[in-house]
């Protein structure tokens, strides 16, 4: 909860300001929810769903070591308050609602898959996804780069620039709206920083100590000595005491006196009084205390929620400054682009037009957020890994001897059905002795791999040099010539179904038209461009360059060139262009494999994002076990399901009203049968005469059995009644106590089926109920 930057040579360390990169950091993927109790102590740590999950750190999986962590994941993490690596797979709880027999968790393929596929793919799931993430983050941070320096500048000069001639020192509070779970916050080395949340918050007093306690528990130095109970540790005199200790120890200028930042995370959800109790208690010990408030809201900017909820007596106490983080669709567009069309960087996976048409679409319609864009990527990343065996080679392919062992043999002939390696043919070019051969099975999916690679990169950097020519013609005075309907996202989609030839033309047609100087601020963009990129990007179009230059060299001088010199070399330039652009876009389903890399038109997984409340209500009702981690392999009887699930499968065998009692003794009938499975058996005393009698230990009568010994017959066989008779009442005794559990189990379904609205009580007939779904499916 509290962290400090580390000594580092650099003036500014990360500060977050919400936890999505912590909840989508954890080491294992979390398919279900954590007890409330578990979920505070995460939030507090910097983690949503905790450390629960599947552990799959023992299994083998066949992924490059460079892509399993990103270099700066760990200091990220460490310097970000989680204190534990960014290793950034776990799984946002937006899409927990399905239980993991989904179809995405079950591939379609299961005759051509490993016996462990799950989660061998799960864990190359886990490192493709780390490997996305941690470039968005880059992106992400240099977006919010110029904001981070504004309020960290702020932070600093909080205590500097005061206004002469107050009543009183303001306190400083820093207001960020809409704030992004994924940006960060800089602040200087010389800061104490401590978070507070609105668990933290129930009361003044949990409030002063987890502020207290948070900002001394960040220092490692010397405590200040507490005499008796005079300082408590919710006591604000306490942190004064400890920071004078620290300001004389480490020997400061008034000047570089280290801030006391206090994050206030979730500001809407505090309580208003206890917030006000804490800004007043705080307003009278500075400036001897600095303390800056940095409040995290979600509210409109205008006005904001501090000046709407707190009293004018609490405001002017305050000294307030107001940020503003960048969203909307720019946001959503660079992401994006520099994620998946930049051509210096290659993703694990491509997303397909499918995929980037409705994120595109959630995005304008339904939640503008950066946290919902990253959650939509990180769904079409799960559902690829878990429903197709094939991308297991999606970062790198399985050594020889994995494939040449006996588990490996569906897979391995399902591999070579697809690369179309024919079997028993004599008269090709692959002999027969080479069906389901590991090495030449291999060496195709290389060739796969880095076919995929350059054609891709050339899409990339094709839909890169559209977007660079249409700008330049919008800078020299043309209108835009290259629109998607929806913006940049319907680009990218058409680039990536080979569809902007109709835009290409109409760019060709525009340089046609070009004078001389704006011909050659074209070529010389494109040459710039083309020169900025990556060796392997030169090198791959050294020809694009070099005729570039030669077109430059070409052109003639304005003033001394014939117009029709002029437009000869402009119809060639265009032409050129034209043909180079179109021959970037190459459709990646010709690549052999494609589907490995590449998402295509497959649908998004939108049941994910928005999962339907009654089928989710049905299936975990009809189906209770295939939410658990290890879902049955075929139906379980009626007889071990759940209380609830049995008297929901009675109640769908009913009519329009359901008699309580027939339903009732269905109910009972069911549990009549656990019963039997498991018989209880009260303990007797002729069972205990039994055991006894059958004992091979020998021991001594006692008294009672001697006394048995000398009674008569008639006498014996009255005691003897009298024993059967008490067993006979141990048993009625026991069903009674039988059925006073039935009927309690009965009735605590009963309730739980009403609170879930699948029952309407009616006035018609006391001991009746009114059914309210219906033609429900298996």
């Amino acid at each position: 909860m509290v962290s400090r930057s580390g000594e580092t040579q650099g003036l500014l360390a990360v500060i977050p300001l919400r936890g999505l990169l912590s909840r989508l950091s954890e080491p294992n993927l979390g398919l279900a929810g954590v007890p409330a109790a578990e979920g505070v102590a995460a939030r507090k740590s910097g983690s949503l769903l905790g450390a629960s999950g599947i552990d799959c750190s023992a299994v083998p999986v066949f992924v490059e070591s460079s892509c399993m962590r990103t270099s700066s994941s760990s200091e990220e993490g460490k310097s970000m308050g989680g204190g534990e690596d960014m290793d950034a797979h776990r799984l946002h709880p937006i899409c927990t609602s399905t239980p993991p027999t989904t179809p995405y968790s079950q591939t379609p393929y299961p005759a051509h898959d490993f016996p462990q596929g799950a989660t061998l793919r799960l864990e190359a799931y886990r490192a493709a996804w780390a490997k996305c993430l941690a470039r968005i983050k880059d992106i992400v941070n240099a977006l919010h780069a110029p904001l981070a320096a504004s309020i960290a500048h702020q932070i600093h000069t909080s205590y500097s620039n005061i206004l002469p001639g107050l009543p009183y020192p303001e306190l400083p509070v820093i207001c960020v709206t809409n704030p992004s779970p994924t940006s960060t916050f800089l602040s200087h080395q010389a800061i104490y920083t401590t978070h507070l949340y609105p668990t933290d918050c129930g009361n003044i007093m949990s409030t002063m100590k987890a502020l207290v306690s948070g900002l001394i528990d960040a220092d490692d130095g010397e405590r200040p000595k507490r005499y008796g109970t005079s300082l408590a540790n919710y006591d604000i005199n306490y942190l004064r005491a400890w920071y004078m200790t620290l300001t004389r120890k480490q020997k400061l200028d008034p000047e570089s006196l280290p801030k006391l930042l206090v994050i206030l995370h979730d500001f809407e959800q505090l309580d208003e009084d206890v917030i006000q109790d804490m800004f007043h208690i705080c307003s009278a010990h500075t400036p001897s205390l600095p303390l800056v408030f940095l409040l995290s809201l979600s509210s409109p900017i205008t006005p904001t929620y501090l000046h709407t909820a707190y009293r004018f007596s609490t405001l002017s106490l305050l000294q307030i400054h107001t940020f503003s983080v960048p969203t909307g669709r720019k946001i959503a567009n660079d992401v994006l682009q520099k994620t998946f069309f930049d051509p210096d960087f290659t993703p694990p996976l491509t997303l397909g037009p499918h995929s980037l048409e409705f994120i595109g679409d959630h995005f304008t319609r339904t939640s503008a957020s950066l946290e919902g864009l990253i959650t939509m990527i990180q769904l079409v990343y799960l559902k690829h890994f878990l429903s197709d065996p094939l991308s297991l080679l999606c970062l790198a392919t399985p050594p020889e001897t994995v494939l040449s062992s006996p588990e490996s043999h569906r897979f391995l002939e399902g591999l070579s059905a697809r690369l179309s390696i024919p079997a028993n043919d004599s008269h090709s070019e692959v002999q027969a002795t080479d069906w389901l051969n590991a090495s030449l099975v291999i060496d195709r999916i290389n060739e796969a791999r880095t076919m995929f690679k350059t054609h891709a990169r050339k899409i990339r950097l094709g839909f890169s040099l559209v977007c660079l020519l249409s700008d330049t013609m919008v800078d020299i005075g043309y209108r835009q010539i290259v629109k998607g309907k929806w913006g940049l996202i319907d680009i990218m989609s058409d680039s990536l179904r080979g569809e902007l030839d109709a835009d290409v033309k109409a760019l060709g047609a525009a340089v046609q038209k070009l004078p001389v100087d704006q011909l050659r601020t074209v070529l010389g963009k494109l040459h710039t461009y083309l020169h900025e990129r990556s060796d392997e990007v030169r090198t791959q179009e050294e020809d694009a360059r070099t005729q570039i230059v030669l077109f430059r060299s070409s052109l003639p001088d304005a003033e001394s060139s014939r117009p029709r010199d002029i437009k000869d070399i402009a119809v060639k330039v265009s032409k050129w262009v034209i043909g180079y652009l179109n021959s970037l876009f190459y459709p990646l389903e010709d690549v052999p494999l494609w589907d490995i890399w590449y998402t295509g038109e497959s649908p998004f997984p939108s049941e994910l994002l928005n999962p339907s409340i009654r089928a989710s209500l049905l299936a975990g009702l009809l189906r209770p076990y295939d939410f658990s981690l290890q879902p049955p392999a075929s139906n379980p009887p009626i007889h071990t399901l759940p209380d609830t699930s049995i008297l929901f499968k009675r109640y769908l065998d009913g009519g329009k009203m359901l008699n309580l009692y027939d339903w009732f003794e269905s109910f009972n009938a069911v549990l009549d049968k656990q019963r039997d499975i498991k018989p209880r058996e009260p303990v007797t005393p002729k069972k205990v005469r039994k055991i006894a009698s059958v004992s091979p230990v020998k021991t001594s009568p006692t008294k009672s059995d001697l006394r048995s010994l000398s009674l008569s017959p008639r006498k014996r066989g009255r005691k003897r009644k009298e024993e059967e008779g008490e067993e006979a009442q141990d048993y009625r005794d026991d069903d009674e106590t039988w059925k006073i559990q039935v009927q309690a189990r009965f009735m605590r379904a009963l309730h739980e089926l009403d609170y879930l609205g699948f029952i309407k009580h009616t006035n018609r007939k006391a001991d009746h109920v009114l059914r309210t779904v219906f033609e429900v499916g298996d």
